[in-house]
Protein backbone atom coordinates (compact mmCIF):
# COMPACT_ATOMS: atom_id res chain seq x y z
CA UNK A 1 0.00 0.00 0.00
CA UNK A 2 1.74 3.71 -0.53
CA UNK A 3 2.30 5.37 2.75
CA UNK A 4 0.31 8.74 3.23
CA UNK A 5 2.33 11.63 2.21
CA UNK A 6 1.89 14.78 3.97
CA UNK A 7 2.46 16.44 1.00
CA UNK A 8 0.73 16.50 -2.08
CA UNK A 9 -0.54 13.54 -1.20
CA UNK A 10 -3.38 13.87 -3.78
CA UNK A 11 -0.64 12.93 -6.63
CA UNK A 12 1.37 11.11 -4.55
CA UNK A 13 -1.97 8.71 -4.08
CA UNK A 14 -2.59 8.36 -7.61
CA UNK A 15 0.67 8.08 -8.77
CA UNK A 16 1.15 4.91 -6.24
CA UNK A 17 -1.78 3.88 -7.69
CA UNK A 18 -1.08 3.97 -11.23
CA UNK A 19 1.08 1.10 -10.18
CA UNK A 20 4.04 2.22 -12.75
CA UNK A 21 6.61 3.61 -10.50
CA UNK A 22 10.02 1.29 -10.48
CA UNK A 23 8.28 -1.11 -13.22
CA UNK A 24 10.32 -2.25 -15.82
CA UNK A 25 10.60 -0.80 -19.83
CA UNK A 26 6.92 -1.61 -21.61
CA UNK A 27 7.15 -1.57 -25.36
CA UNK A 28 3.64 0.16 -25.49
CA UNK A 29 5.63 3.22 -23.64
CA UNK A 30 8.86 2.86 -25.62
CA UNK A 31 7.05 2.95 -29.03
CA UNK A 32 5.60 6.40 -28.19
CA UNK A 33 8.71 7.92 -27.07
CA UNK A 34 10.08 7.01 -30.06
CA UNK A 35 7.65 8.42 -31.83
CA UNK A 36 8.31 11.85 -29.89
CA UNK A 37 11.85 11.20 -31.00
CA UNK A 38 10.91 10.89 -34.88
CA UNK A 39 8.47 13.44 -35.32
CA UNK A 40 9.85 16.23 -33.38
CA UNK A 41 13.40 15.48 -34.44
CA UNK A 42 15.02 15.60 -31.04
CA UNK A 43 17.90 13.45 -29.56
CA UNK A 44 15.84 12.48 -25.91
CA UNK A 45 12.16 11.70 -25.46
CA UNK A 46 11.03 10.90 -21.88
CA UNK A 47 7.85 9.87 -19.94
CA UNK A 48 8.64 10.84 -16.89
CA UNK A 49 7.05 10.54 -13.21
CA UNK A 50 7.09 12.97 -10.34
CA UNK A 51 7.65 11.32 -6.90
CA UNK A 52 8.56 13.11 -3.78
CA UNK A 53 12.01 13.49 -4.14
CA UNK A 54 12.84 12.08 -7.74
CA UNK A 55 11.53 11.62 -11.21
CA UNK A 56 11.31 8.15 -12.71
CA UNK A 57 11.45 7.88 -16.46
CA UNK A 58 8.73 5.26 -17.31
CA UNK A 59 10.62 4.96 -21.08
CA UNK A 60 13.76 7.16 -22.30
CA UNK A 61 15.19 7.24 -25.43
CA UNK A 62 18.42 9.02 -25.71
CA UNK A 63 19.82 9.48 -22.30
CA UNK A 64 23.20 9.17 -21.88
CA UNK A 65 25.18 7.01 -19.09
CA UNK A 66 24.40 6.75 -16.02
CA UNK A 67 21.24 7.88 -16.45
CA UNK A 68 19.97 5.38 -19.24
CA UNK A 69 20.58 2.32 -16.84
CA UNK A 70 19.03 4.25 -13.83
CA UNK A 71 16.03 5.28 -15.21
CA UNK A 72 15.60 8.27 -12.36
CA UNK A 73 17.19 11.07 -11.52
CA UNK A 74 17.26 13.37 -8.26
CA UNK A 75 14.54 17.10 -8.68
CA UNK A 76 17.75 18.89 -9.17
CA UNK A 77 17.51 17.35 -12.50
CA UNK A 78 14.16 17.58 -13.24
CA UNK A 79 12.63 19.92 -15.85
CA UNK A 80 9.32 17.84 -15.70
CA UNK A 81 8.79 18.58 -12.02
CA UNK A 82 7.31 22.04 -13.31
CA UNK A 83 4.64 20.66 -15.45
CA UNK A 84 3.05 18.67 -12.77
CA UNK A 85 3.07 20.89 -10.56
CA UNK A 86 1.62 24.07 -13.02
CA UNK A 87 -0.14 21.05 -14.90
CA UNK A 88 0.51 22.71 -18.09
CA UNK A 89 3.14 22.58 -20.95
CA UNK A 90 6.59 24.38 -20.22
CA UNK A 91 8.14 25.53 -23.10
CA UNK A 92 11.71 26.36 -23.10
CA UNK A 93 13.16 27.55 -25.97
CA UNK A 94 16.64 27.99 -23.88
CA UNK A 95 16.99 26.41 -20.50
CA UNK A 96 20.23 28.62 -19.54
CA UNK A 97 18.39 31.89 -19.86
CA UNK A 98 14.85 30.71 -18.77
CA UNK A 99 14.43 32.09 -15.26
CA UNK A 100 12.74 29.07 -14.24
CA UNK A 101 14.88 26.63 -15.11
CA UNK A 102 18.29 28.38 -15.39
CA UNK A 103 20.09 26.95 -12.26
CA UNK A 104 18.56 23.43 -12.64
CA UNK A 105 21.77 20.59 -12.87
CA UNK A 106 20.23 19.02 -15.95
CA UNK A 107 21.21 22.17 -17.99
CA UNK A 108 24.91 20.30 -17.12
CA UNK A 109 25.14 16.76 -16.36
CA UNK A 110 22.26 15.79 -18.64
CA UNK A 111 22.85 19.09 -21.54
CA UNK A 112 19.24 19.87 -21.64
CA UNK A 113 18.68 23.21 -23.42
CA UNK A 114 15.82 23.20 -25.48
CA UNK A 115 13.00 21.29 -23.51
CA UNK A 116 9.18 20.99 -24.46
CA UNK A 117 7.21 19.27 -22.17
CA UNK A 118 3.16 18.30 -21.16
CA UNK A 119 0.91 17.17 -18.63
CA UNK A 120 0.25 13.34 -18.20
CA UNK A 121 -2.89 12.91 -15.82
CA UNK A 122 -4.65 9.87 -14.41
CA UNK A 123 -8.18 8.79 -15.15
CA UNK A 124 -9.30 11.04 -12.56
CA UNK A 125 -7.37 13.97 -14.47
CA UNK A 126 -4.58 14.26 -11.51
CA UNK A 127 -1.35 14.95 -12.97
CA UNK A 128 1.59 12.57 -11.94
CA UNK A 129 4.30 13.43 -15.16
CA UNK A 130 5.31 14.86 -18.06
CA UNK A 131 5.76 13.61 -21.54
CA UNK A 132 9.22 15.74 -23.24
CA UNK A 133 11.17 16.23 -25.90
CA UNK A 134 14.70 17.66 -25.09
CA UNK A 135 17.78 18.91 -27.38
CA UNK A 136 21.53 19.84 -26.47
CA UNK A 137 21.12 23.24 -28.32
CA UNK A 138 18.59 26.45 -28.36
CA UNK A 139 15.28 25.07 -30.57
CA UNK A 140 12.21 27.40 -31.30
CA UNK A 141 9.22 25.20 -30.25
CA UNK A 142 6.17 26.06 -32.50
CA UNK A 143 2.46 25.51 -32.26
CA UNK A 144 2.57 22.48 -34.00
CA UNK A 145 5.42 20.66 -31.82
CA UNK A 146 3.11 21.39 -29.32
CA UNK A 147 0.20 19.83 -30.71
CA UNK A 148 1.79 16.69 -31.34
CA UNK A 149 3.31 16.24 -28.34
CA UNK A 150 -0.07 16.51 -26.57
CA UNK A 151 -1.37 13.89 -28.79
CA UNK A 152 1.05 11.79 -28.40
CA UNK A 153 0.10 12.38 -24.79
CA UNK A 154 -3.03 11.40 -25.21
CA UNK A 155 -1.81 8.10 -26.09
CA UNK A 156 0.60 7.65 -23.12
CA UNK A 157 -2.44 8.49 -20.77
CA UNK A 158 -4.22 6.05 -22.28
CA UNK A 159 -1.67 3.68 -21.30
CA UNK A 160 -1.64 4.68 -18.05
CA UNK A 161 -5.26 4.44 -17.65
CA UNK A 162 -5.03 1.19 -18.41
CA UNK A 163 -2.63 0.23 -15.65
CA UNK A 164 -4.42 2.28 -13.34
CA UNK A 165 -7.58 0.07 -14.06
CA UNK A 166 -5.93 -2.74 -13.80
CA UNK A 167 -4.25 -1.95 -10.65
CA UNK A 168 -7.31 -1.13 -9.47
CA UNK A 169 -9.22 -4.53 -10.85
CA UNK A 170 -5.85 -6.31 -9.24
CA UNK A 171 -6.52 -4.32 -5.70
CA UNK A 172 -10.35 -5.73 -5.76
CA UNK A 173 -9.11 -8.97 -6.88
CA UNK A 174 -7.14 -9.02 -3.79
CA UNK A 175 -9.88 -7.71 -1.55
CA UNK A 176 -12.14 -10.46 -2.72
CA UNK A 177 -9.62 -12.97 -1.94
CA UNK A 178 -9.23 -11.59 1.29
CA UNK A 179 -12.93 -11.97 2.10
CA UNK A 180 -13.22 -15.55 0.50
CA UNK A 181 -10.51 -15.95 2.87
CA UNK A 182 -12.26 -15.06 5.99
CA UNK A 183 -15.62 -16.54 4.37
CA UNK A 184 -13.75 -20.10 4.42
CA UNK A 185 -12.14 -19.73 7.91
CA UNK A 186 -15.46 -18.21 9.17
CA UNK A 187 -17.00 -21.54 7.99
CA UNK A 188 -14.46 -23.46 8.80
CA UNK A 189 -14.99 -22.04 12.63
CA UNK A 190 -18.79 -23.05 11.96
CA UNK A 191 -18.61 -26.21 11.16
CA UNK A 192 -15.94 -26.83 14.27
CA UNK A 193 -18.58 -25.19 16.51
CA UNK A 194 -21.30 -27.29 14.61
CA UNK A 195 -19.60 -30.45 15.20
CA UNK A 196 -18.21 -29.53 18.63
CA UNK A 197 -21.92 -28.44 19.35
CA UNK A 198 -23.29 -32.02 18.23
CA UNK A 199 -21.09 -33.73 20.20
CA UNK A 200 -21.83 -32.20 22.86
CA UNK A 201 -25.85 -33.09 22.35
CA UNK A 202 -24.11 -36.72 21.78
CA UNK A 203 -22.94 -36.29 25.06
CA UNK A 204 -25.88 -35.10 26.64
CA UNK A 205 -28.09 -37.75 24.87
CA UNK A 206 -25.89 -40.46 26.13
CA UNK A 207 -25.88 -39.00 29.57
CA UNK A 208 -29.81 -38.94 29.71
CA UNK A 209 -30.07 -42.46 28.74
CA UNK A 210 -27.78 -43.49 31.33
CA UNK A 211 -29.97 -41.53 33.65
CA UNK A 212 -33.09 -43.04 32.35
CA UNK A 213 -31.78 -46.54 32.50
CA UNK A 214 -30.74 -45.85 35.82
CA UNK A 215 -33.92 -44.34 37.26
CA UNK A 216 -35.32 -47.89 35.23
CA UNK A 217 -33.13 -49.93 37.54
CA UNK A 218 -34.06 -48.03 40.73
CA UNK A 219 -38.10 -48.56 39.50
CA UNK A 220 -37.08 -52.08 38.82
CA UNK A 221 -35.45 -52.78 42.05
CA UNK A 222 -38.74 -51.16 44.52
CA UNK A 223 -40.91 -53.23 42.33
CA UNK A 224 -39.19 -56.47 42.25
CA UNK A 225 -37.63 -56.23 45.92
CA UNK A 226 -40.42 -54.79 47.43
CA UNK A 227 -43.44 -54.74 46.14
CA UNK A 228 -43.33 -58.30 44.26
CA UNK A 229 -42.33 -59.95 47.74
CA UNK A 230 -45.12 -57.86 49.44
CA UNK A 231 -47.52 -58.78 47.01
CA UNK A 232 -46.45 -62.29 46.86
CA UNK A 233 -46.87 -62.42 50.76
CA UNK A 234 -50.50 -61.02 50.26
CA UNK A 235 -51.17 -63.83 48.33
CA UNK A 236 -49.65 -66.28 50.82
CA UNK A 237 -51.69 -65.01 53.85
CA UNK A 238 -55.04 -64.50 51.48
CA UNK A 239 -54.38 -68.60 50.51
CA UNK A 240 -53.83 -69.47 54.39
CA UNK A 241 -56.93 -67.88 55.27
CA UNK A 242 -55.31 -64.79 57.46
CA UNK A 243 -57.05 -61.63 55.55
CA UNK A 244 -56.56 -59.11 58.23
CA UNK A 245 -52.43 -59.55 58.16
CA UNK A 246 -53.32 -59.66 54.11
CA UNK A 247 -54.72 -56.13 54.55
CA UNK A 248 -51.97 -54.88 56.14
CA UNK A 249 -49.84 -55.64 53.30
CA UNK A 250 -51.91 -54.18 50.97
CA UNK A 251 -51.65 -50.69 53.07
CA UNK A 252 -48.28 -51.16 52.57
CA UNK A 253 -48.03 -51.96 48.84
CA UNK A 254 -49.83 -49.01 48.32
CA UNK A 255 -47.34 -47.41 50.30
CA UNK A 256 -44.60 -48.02 48.15
CA UNK A 257 -46.50 -47.48 45.43
CA UNK A 258 -47.71 -44.00 46.15
CA UNK A 259 -43.85 -43.12 47.31
CA UNK A 260 -42.63 -44.23 43.73
CA UNK A 261 -44.82 -42.05 41.88
CA UNK A 262 -44.40 -39.46 44.43
CA UNK A 263 -40.84 -39.72 43.87
CA UNK A 264 -40.84 -39.83 40.09
CA UNK A 265 -42.89 -36.47 39.51
CA UNK A 266 -43.16 -34.88 43.11
CA UNK A 267 -45.63 -31.76 43.22
CA UNK A 268 -42.97 -29.74 44.71
CA UNK A 269 -41.41 -29.74 40.82
CA UNK A 270 -44.15 -27.41 39.64
CA UNK A 271 -45.71 -25.85 42.51
CA UNK A 272 -42.93 -25.14 45.12
CA UNK A 273 -40.25 -22.46 45.11
CA UNK A 274 -36.06 -23.30 44.85
CA UNK A 275 -36.12 -23.34 48.63
CA UNK A 276 -38.99 -25.15 49.39
CA UNK A 277 -37.55 -28.18 46.71
CA UNK A 278 -34.19 -28.11 48.49
CA UNK A 279 -35.73 -28.51 51.91
CA UNK A 280 -37.86 -31.19 50.62
CA UNK A 281 -34.98 -33.08 48.92
CA UNK A 282 -33.32 -32.97 52.29
CA UNK A 283 -36.33 -33.98 54.27
CA UNK A 284 -36.71 -36.91 51.88
CA UNK A 285 -33.00 -38.12 52.07
CA UNK A 286 -34.18 -38.16 55.95
CA UNK A 287 -37.12 -40.18 55.77
CA UNK A 288 -35.92 -42.86 52.66
CA UNK A 289 -32.00 -43.18 54.09
CA UNK A 290 -31.73 -41.97 57.39
CA UNK A 291 -29.45 -39.01 56.29
CA UNK A 292 -29.55 -35.91 57.98
CA UNK A 293 -29.12 -32.74 55.61
CA UNK A 294 -28.72 -29.32 56.68
CA UNK A 295 -30.14 -26.99 54.99
CA UNK A 296 -29.45 -23.17 54.18
CA UNK A 297 -31.57 -20.96 51.57
CA UNK A 298 -30.50 -17.38 51.27
CA UNK A 299 -32.93 -14.96 50.89
CA UNK A 300 -33.85 -12.92 47.62
CA UNK A 301 -33.14 -15.91 45.39
CA UNK A 302 -34.44 -15.08 41.95
CA UNK A 303 -37.57 -17.11 40.34
CA UNK A 304 -36.61 -20.20 38.93
CA UNK A 305 -38.24 -21.31 36.50
CA UNK A 306 -39.83 -24.81 36.33
CA UNK A 307 -37.07 -26.10 33.43
CA UNK A 308 -34.29 -25.31 35.96
CA UNK A 309 -36.12 -26.82 38.94
CA UNK A 310 -36.81 -30.25 37.27
CA UNK A 311 -33.13 -30.25 36.30
CA UNK A 312 -31.65 -29.28 39.68
CA UNK A 313 -34.02 -32.23 41.30
CA UNK A 314 -32.47 -34.59 39.09
CA UNK A 315 -29.20 -33.80 39.38
CA UNK A 316 -29.19 -33.53 43.21
CA UNK A 317 -31.14 -36.19 44.17
CA UNK A 318 -28.42 -38.31 42.26
CA UNK A 319 -25.27 -36.72 44.22
CA UNK A 320 -27.39 -36.81 47.95
CA UNK A 321 -28.16 -40.67 46.50
CA UNK A 322 -24.36 -41.02 46.24
CA UNK A 323 -23.39 -39.32 49.51
CA UNK A 324 -25.41 -42.05 50.93
CA UNK A 325 -24.73 -44.86 48.67
CA UNK A 326 -20.82 -44.11 48.58
CA UNK A 327 -19.29 -41.09 51.02
CA UNK A 328 -19.77 -42.37 54.39
CA UNK A 329 -20.74 -39.39 55.66
CA UNK A 330 -21.47 -37.93 59.06
CA UNK A 331 -22.72 -34.03 57.79
CA UNK A 332 -24.18 -32.87 55.05
CA UNK A 333 -24.94 -29.27 54.01
CA UNK A 334 -27.05 -28.21 50.98
CA UNK A 335 -27.26 -24.13 50.31
CA UNK A 336 -29.41 -22.68 48.13
CA UNK A 337 -28.15 -18.67 46.68
CA UNK A 338 -28.06 -16.07 44.29
CA UNK A 339 -25.39 -16.35 41.59
CA UNK A 340 -24.68 -13.18 39.31
CA UNK A 341 -26.94 -11.28 37.59
CA UNK A 342 -29.76 -13.76 37.34
CA UNK A 343 -28.84 -16.91 38.52
CA UNK A 344 -28.71 -19.46 40.99
CA UNK A 345 -26.27 -21.36 43.08
CA UNK A 346 -26.61 -24.88 44.73
CA UNK A 347 -24.27 -26.07 46.67
CA UNK A 348 -23.99 -30.14 48.21
CA UNK A 349 -20.90 -30.39 50.55
CA UNK A 350 -20.13 -33.78 52.68
CA UNK A 351 -17.56 -34.68 54.77
CA UNK A 352 -17.29 -38.17 53.65
CA UNK A 353 -14.53 -40.17 52.11
CA UNK A 354 -14.46 -38.18 48.97
CA UNK A 355 -12.69 -39.54 45.46
CA UNK A 356 -10.91 -38.20 42.91
CA UNK A 357 -12.77 -36.72 39.73
CA UNK A 358 -10.40 -37.53 37.59
CA UNK A 359 -10.44 -41.05 38.03
CA UNK A 360 -12.35 -43.42 36.35
CA UNK A 361 -14.04 -44.56 39.50
CA UNK A 362 -16.78 -42.11 39.32
CA UNK A 363 -20.12 -42.51 41.04
CA UNK A 364 -22.69 -44.48 39.32
CA UNK A 365 -25.86 -43.05 37.81
CA UNK A 366 -25.69 -39.82 35.51
CA UNK A 367 -22.13 -38.79 36.42
CA UNK A 368 -20.01 -36.65 36.83
CA UNK A 369 -19.47 -36.03 32.85
CA UNK A 370 -23.62 -36.34 32.25
CA UNK A 371 -24.34 -33.95 34.95
CA UNK A 372 -22.15 -31.27 33.50
CA UNK A 373 -23.42 -31.60 30.02
CA UNK A 374 -27.16 -31.16 31.14
CA UNK A 375 -25.91 -28.45 33.44
CA UNK A 376 -24.12 -26.70 30.51
CA UNK A 377 -26.86 -27.04 28.20
CA UNK A 378 -29.12 -24.69 29.73
CA UNK A 379 -25.69 -22.16 30.33
CA UNK A 380 -24.70 -23.09 33.58
CA UNK A 381 -21.33 -24.71 35.12
CA UNK A 382 -20.71 -27.88 38.00
CA UNK A 383 -17.80 -27.70 39.94
CA UNK A 384 -16.35 -30.82 42.01
CA UNK A 385 -13.88 -29.89 44.69
CA UNK A 386 -13.15 -33.59 46.42
CA UNK A 387 -9.99 -36.03 47.50
CA UNK A 388 -9.90 -38.96 48.74
CA UNK A 389 -10.24 -39.34 52.70
CA UNK A 390 -10.88 -35.24 52.08
CA UNK A 391 -14.91 -34.87 51.38
CA UNK A 392 -16.53 -33.81 48.23
CA UNK A 393 -17.87 -30.46 47.35
CA UNK A 394 -20.29 -30.02 44.46
CA UNK A 395 -21.28 -26.59 43.03
CA UNK A 396 -24.14 -26.35 40.57
CA UNK A 397 -24.60 -23.02 39.31
CA UNK A 398 -27.74 -21.92 36.64
CA UNK A 399 -29.40 -19.09 35.27
CA UNK A 400 -32.84 -18.63 36.81
CA UNK A 401 -34.52 -19.17 33.67
CA UNK A 402 -33.24 -21.75 30.99
CA UNK A 403 -32.69 -20.88 27.66
CA UNK A 404 -34.25 -23.79 26.31
CA UNK A 405 -37.60 -23.30 28.04
CA UNK A 406 -38.28 -19.86 27.66
CA UNK A 407 -38.62 -19.43 31.24
CA UNK A 408 -42.07 -20.40 32.77
CA UNK A 409 -41.33 -18.47 35.39
CA UNK A 410 -41.98 -20.04 39.05
CA UNK A 411 -41.47 -18.66 42.36
CA UNK A 412 -37.59 -18.84 44.01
Amino acid sequence: MPPTLPESSARQQALWASGLLDTPPEPSFDRLTDLVRMVLDVPVSLVSLIDRDRQFFKSQHGLPEPWCSLRQTPLSHSFCQHVVDRAEPLVVSDAREHPLVKSNLAIEDLSVVAYLGVPLATPDEVVIGSLCAIAPEPRRWTDRDLATLEALAESVMTEIAVRYHLEERNAAAAELEEASASLRQLNQDLESRVAERTEEVRGLANALTMAEQEERRRIGHVLHDDLQQVLHGVQMLLAAGDPDRASELVDQASRLTRTLAHELTPPILREGTLGELVRWLADRQQEVYGLEVEVDVEDGIPRVDEAVRVLLYGVLREFLFNVVKHAGARQVLLTAEAAGEAGVRVVVADDGVGFDPTSQGRPSGIGLAGARDRIRLVGGRLDIMSAPGAGTRVAIEVPASSRLSGGSGAGR
